[in-house]
C-alpha cells in the first residue's frame, strides 16, 4: 500500500503549545460516514484534549476529502483517497498542513478510520505529543 505525506508549516514555533483541539465538522455529512469520531479517538490516544467549542481550543483541525477515481483503463490503477488537513490557531493563522494519499479501502468508514490514524500520528509527531 502506498501512502504519501506532504507537509508545509508557516508557524512551527506555535505547534508545541497545542494541547486542546477543536475538530471542525463537515456540514451535511451522514453520521455513519463522518471522520470526526475516528479523529477524536485517535487524537485522544495521543494525549490531545478534544473540545466542543472552538473558542476554548489551542488549535482548530479542519480539512477536506478528495477522491482520485480512474474512469477508463483495465482496472490495474486503483482509486485513491486524499485527505487534506490543517491546524489553525484561533486567530485563523494556519500553523500546519498535511496531505495523506492512499489506495482507497472498500468503504468510506475504513478510509476515514485509516486516515484518522495517520492524521493523528503526524499531528502528534509535529506537535511533540505521544
Amino acid at each position: 500500500m502506498q501512502v504519501t505525506y506532504l507537509y508545509a508549516q508557516s508557524n512551527v514555533k506555535g505547534l508545541y503549545r497545542i494541547k486542546k483541539i477543536y475538530i471542525e465538522s463537515y456540514p451535511n455529512v451522514k453520521e455513519e460516514i463522518k471522520i470526526d469520531p475516528f479523529l477524536k479517538a485517535e487524537l485522544e490516544k495521543r494525549g490531545f484534549e478534544i473540545v466542543n467549542d472552538a473558542s476554548t481550543a489551542d488549535a482548530i483541525l479542519s480539512g477536506e476529502v478528495q477522491a482520485e477515481i480512474v474512469l477508463h483503463g483495465d482496472g490495474s490503477i486503483p482509486d485513491k483517497s486524499i485527505y487534506l488537513y490543517q491546524l489553525a490557531l484561533p486567530n485563523k493563522e494556519i500553523i500546519w498542513k498535511s496531505k495523506i494519499k492512499f489506495v482507497s479501502k472498500p468503504s468510506i468508514a475504513e478510509n476515514n478510520k485509516y486516515a484518522a490514524r495517520k492524521i493523528a500520528e503526524k499531528t502528534a509527531k509535529k506537535v511533540g505529543a505521544k
